[in-house]
């Protein structure tokens, strides 16, 4: 990262928040799928909407959610799980030795599933979104993998999420579908449905979607959940001018991965979650340049087009970045803060400033101010909103103490939503 911002007035390309002040760098058509995956939680989604999820187990370090942004990482614990049914928890195999190649990452989708799309991150152990980690631990859930692939040119799906849940049986995995289907299927924070005669893909099959016309035309999700044995699948699929058949294409393509990888080895139910302690002050800060520190907690594709900003627009503000992504079209300014204090209140003044009236019921269909959500636990708060230049969403993270904005001039409502469900910030 460059050791001092280059530009020549920092003012004109740092989204403000003031209504009108969207200046932008590089324009590229996007519409992201809505996939909620609570995720975010706001979900991804962020309703992640970027709701989310906890993980199985969790491959990155992250820093403890009790430091703010600029404090020193630890690891953090993993987050609790809602609550949920509890009966009937089946008894898990006794382990096996796991083979040399693993079914799970075998019957995840790859490359050539996948045309056009790339996956920086490659599969994780774990995920950030909603699984609905009641459902799957009233089940005895065993493991959870994800992937998250995105577009590198602009034909085709423009973002493809792939998610397998072990349990440890069929019967056990087709319970979980059932329990888990109102969260799994996002019905209830992007307004998907199911989908009229849907194909058969897996057993226990469900297909749900929506369909809704962005900046550049129609644009298609749909949200696949199934099983092949004990393992639970999800596949999003969505983008703009993607036809149905080639989503259903993508998640048949999924099924005959996880039927051609067999049967995983069975495990020992994962560990019981215990609880993310309430966010807290920081005392004590490091001294001198902390845009290191806050680059930490800038996902890894948009880190690279990240620069320090040296402008400060809000009392306690330590540390400002302000992140390009060229691909996509958005400017993202992330600012950490001296503490939890002073973060809400450069949140209120900025929402005061927007001067927001009416509202949607989430930000992928308009103006929306709410609660920010991470795997079912209120983290901050987040906004979206319209400006004579384009779309904007802010949103706060009190966990690490860092406010977000990023703002597009081309993007929709949907588009702006979604590319924010992989934003961050990350522990």
């Amino acid at each position: 990262m460059p050791s001092s911002d280059p530009r020549s007035d920092r003012s004109a390309t740092r989204p403000t928040l003031v209504l009108g002040a969207l200046v932008l760098v590089g324009v590229v058509a996007l519409t992201l799928i809505v996939a909620a995956l609570s995720w975010g939680g706001d979900g991804p989604a962020p309703t992640s909407t970027p709701g989310t999820s906890s993980s199985a187990t969790s491959a990155p370090v992250s820093p403890d959610p009790q430091v703010s942004a600029v404090a020193s990482p630890t690891e953090a614990p993993p987050s609790a799980s809602h609550p949920g049914p509890t009966d009937d928890v089946p008894l898990a195999p006794e382990p096996t030795a796991a083979p040399a190649v693993d079914p799970i990452f075998a019957g995840m989708l790859q490359a050539e599933d996948l045309p056009g799309l790339t996956d920086p991150l490659g599969v994780q152990e774990g995920s950030d979104y909603d699984i609905d980690d009641a459902a799957f631990d009233a089940q005895g859930g065993i493991r959870i993998t994800s992937r998250v692939w995105r577009a590198i040119d602009g034909t085709g799906p423009t973002t493809v999420f792939d998610f397998r849940m072990q349990l440890p049986s069929d019967e056990a995995a087709a319970r979980y579908l059932t329990e888990g289907e109102a969260v799994l299927s996002e019905r209830q924070t992007t307004g998907q449905a199911p989908v009229p005669s849907p194909p058969v893909i897996g057993t226990d099959g469900r297909v749900y979607g929506l369909e809704a016309t962005g900046a550049d035309g129609p644009v298609l999700l749909r949200t696949y959940l199934f099983r092949v044995g004990p393992v639970a699948a999800k596949v999003v699929v969505g983008g703009p001018d993607v036809q149905a058949a080639e989503a259903d294409a993508i998640a048949q393509a999924a099924a005959r991965r996880m039927e051609a990888a067999g049967t995983p080895a069975p495990g020992s139910p994962r560990p019981a979650a215990t609880p993310t302690p309430a966010p807290t002050a920081t005392t004590a800060l490091p001294t001198g340049d902390l845009s290191g520190l806050l680059l930490a907690h800038v996902p890894e594709p948009l880190a690279a087009g990240c620069v320090r900003d040296d402008q400060r627009l809000w009392e306690g503000e330590v540390a400002t970045l302000v992140c390009t992504d060229v691909d996509q079209g958005v400017t993202v300014t992330y600012s950490g803060f001296v503490d939890i204090e002073t973060l809400r209140a450069a949140y209120e003044d900025s929402l005061a400033s927007i001067g927001i009236t009416q509202v949607a019921a989430s930000c992928d269909l308009g103006t929306y101010v709410g609660p920010y959500l991470v795997e079912g636990e209120e983290v901050g708060q987040v906004t979206c909103w319209s400006e004579p230049g384009g779309r904007a969403i802010m949103w706060s993270d009190e966990r690490l103490a860092i406010l977000s904005v990023a703002a597009s001039p081309a993007l929709d409502p949907a588009g702006l939503y979604l590319w924010w469900l992989v934003a961050g910030p990350i522990l």
